[in-house]
């Protein structure tokens, strides 16, 4: 059943956003923070994004202006 399930994980999984799961209301102090740390894990999943666009056999693919993949 693992070898053919459809629901198997084909990707890795993503982090939750900083501070996710903290309760109460932050300072505008720790939102700047919060805010710096979500912008610097954005930008990490979107380079790993492109990388794996770039491989043949990669997780993620192109679209092209029809909605397919390349």
């Amino acid at each position: 059943m693992q070898a053919v399930g459809r629901h198997r994980v084909q990707q890795r999984t993503e982090k939750e956003p900083p501070d996710y799961w903290q309760m109460g209301m932050p300072s505008s102090g720790q939102i700047e923070q919060i805010n710096r740390r979500a912008k610097v894990q954005n930008e990490e999943r979107r380079a790993y994004q492109e990388k794996e666009a770039q491989l043949a056999n990669g997780v993620y693919r192109y679209r092209t202006s029809e909605g397919h993949d390349r």
